[in-house]
């Protein structure tokens, strides 16, 4: 789930633009230092320190962002553009620019959740700095394992999380996926013609999918994590009000602990291990 970032599309500069403006904002906090060491009255102090603290503030984002050019130089050569073209934010260093459910692409981060199917409860969650799903599969699974101390028995997968070696990798650990797969290259293909370039597990993937009682099972997926996503949007979860990836972060576990709560609330059977009063509908 793609959320917009606080960073505005206008605050993203190349690397010669941000190392001219960290230069500019290195000299004004050496100019603020000495204004401040040098004058002795109060109330001007006072002023000239607001004034340093801010010219900080921007110097550090400055810094931050000529730091994430690399990665950003690596994303535009991935997206075979030239290195020289990256942009970072001089607001939010942390933002990537998304493409967003619109089609529009703007400054974002990709939030991750992982839910129960019995009660809806999330059991892992996560906030990603790029717009590809695959990456996180892996890594959500390994959280909920930490988090639970077990292993999803079932994982019920958007198809944008499809990756061939994560699939081989998870089907060792006996955790049995299912999810869209990609269409065989070639359209001529029969449906129970197996695919060459398919690893075993990938292959018994595809089988599965043919199921009618794999594809009903996979159903549920939709009747959960899209309820879970819908609740983080009603609750406000569709812009970032904070700056950087940690405390995106933390925002997010403050969605997760509302919704959880309020899952709780509604189950009589969790209000009972949790000790906590049934809430009912007035």
């Amino acid at each position: 789930m793609r959320v917009r970032a606080s960073a505005g599309a206008s605050s993203f500069r190349r690397r010669p633009r941000l190392e001219q403006f960290l230069a500019e904002a290195e000299t004004q906090v050496t100019a603020l230092k000495q204004e401040l060491d040098a004058d002795a009255a109060a109330s001007s102090k006072r002023r000239q320190a607001a004034a340093r603290r801010a010219a900080e503030d921007r110097a550090a984002r400055l810094k931050a962002a000529v730091a994430a050019l690399p990665e950003a130089e690596k994303r535009a050569v991935r997206n075979k553009k030239k290195a020289e073209q990256a942009r970072v934010s001089t607001t939010d260093p942390d933002a990537v620019v998304m493409k967003m459910p619109d089609g529009g692409f703007r400054p974002a981060y990709n939030t991750q959740l992982a839910a129960e199917t019995e009660h809806g409860l999330i059991v892992g969650h996560d906030v990603t700095r790029t717009g590809a799903d695959q990456p996180s599969l892996e890594p959500m699974i390994a959280q909920i394992q930490t988090r639970t101390g077990r292993t999803p028995q079932v994982a019920l997968l958007d198809g944008g999380y499809f990756n061939k070696d994560s699939v081989t990798r998870l089907t060792e650990a006996k955790v049995e996926l299912l999810m869209p797969l990609p269409k065989p290259q070639r359209n001529d293909r029969a449906a129970d013609e197996p695919v060459h370039d398919d690893t075993p597990a990938v292959a018994a993937l595809r089988r599965r999918m043919q199921d009618p009682e794999a594809q009903k099972r996979y159903r549920q997926r939709a009747r959960w994590i899209e309820w879970v996503n819908a609740g983080c949007r009603n609750r406000g979860w569709r812009q970032a009000s904070v700056r950087g990836l940690t405390k995106v972060r933390a925002v997010l576990a403050w969605q997760v602990m509302a919704h959880n709560f309020q899952c709780i609330r509604r189950t009589k059977v969790l209000a009972a291990v949790f000790n906590m009063p049934e809430l009912r509908p007035a």
